[in-house]
């Protein structure tokens, strides 16, 4: 694995990153990958080797954001950083097309939230995302945020609704700059969610699916049975973690 710190964007509309690869074989296209942490939580060291390993499966480098964080930083701290690096790579030189939007958690979620901006803007579009189960709807309105309360081990929900209220404040949840459920897509590039049927954010996976494809979009969907949020956190000591790695590539590979 190597890593390079680095800055996307330009002057005060700029963000730290994490360069990650494990011989990486293309210069030209790249991974924008946005970490999960629940708005409050996780940075480049935290999930560098997860996104190193990711970035290798697919043969490519990633550039992974280290944007800013609630409470200090709430909304729109997040998805600002997030463009603030798209933005960044395509002063770059690097196309729409070349570049692959990835995130896992609240990340994930920011993923589509960074699709709807740039649809919004008229900015290039992606050339393809993925997401490991994406946090879509911070009103927390879906049945999994009820029905799976017990089942999910991993994401106790008093710490993501505690999480929800410092990025959030005083705003309204309901916004697609936000929660990126109530977005309207036009054309969404190929997507591929990956989910755990009983985690908590179960139901937001199942609704992006739905609305991407009724947007158009071709989405790959891959739900697991019995295994924790983001499983893929644990890579290299978990054969799940490194199938799911493996079939993340697999897709990547076949969009480029």
């Amino acid at each position: 694995m190597s890593f390079a710190p680095d800055r996307l964007g330009s002057g005060n509309r700029a963000v730290d990153c994490l360069w990650c690869s494990m011989q990486a074989r293309s210069a030209r296209k790249v991974i924008l990958y946005l970490h999960g942490g629940g708005f409050t939580l996780g940075d480049a060291v935290s999930h560098g080797a997860m996104v190193a390993r990711i970035a290798g499966a697919c043969g490519l480098r990633a550039a992974l954001v280290d944007y800013r964080l609630a409470p200090e930083h709430p909304y729109p701290a997040a998805i600002d950083d997030a463009q603030f690096a798209y933005e960044g790579l395509l002063a770059r030189g690097f196309g729409g097309d070349d570049i692959i939007l990835m995130g896992d958690s609240a990340g994930g979620g920011l993923v589509f939230t960074l699709l709807h901006r740039i649809e919004q803007q008229g900015l290039p579009k992606p050339r393809a995302c993925v997401a490991i189960s994406p946090w879509g709807d911070l009103t927390m309105a879906g049945e999994s945020f009820r029905d799976n309360v017990a089942s999910d081990i991993m994401l106790p929900i008093g710490w993501i609704t505690r999480g929800r209220d410092a990025y959030v404040g005083a705003h309204d949840a309901a916004i697609p700059d936000i929660s990126p459920i109530f977005a309207t897509f036009t054309a969404p590039p190929p997507s591929f969610l990956v989910v755990a049927k009983h985690e908590l954010l179960a139901s937001d996976s199942y609704t992006l699916r739905d609305m991407l494809k009724d947007a158009g979009g071709d989405v790959a969907f891959h739900e697991e049975e019995n295994l924790p949020h983001v499983w893929t956190f644990y890579q290299g000591k978990f054969a799940p973690a490194d199938r799911t790695i493996m079939q993340i590539g697999d897709f990547v590979k076949r969009r480029l």
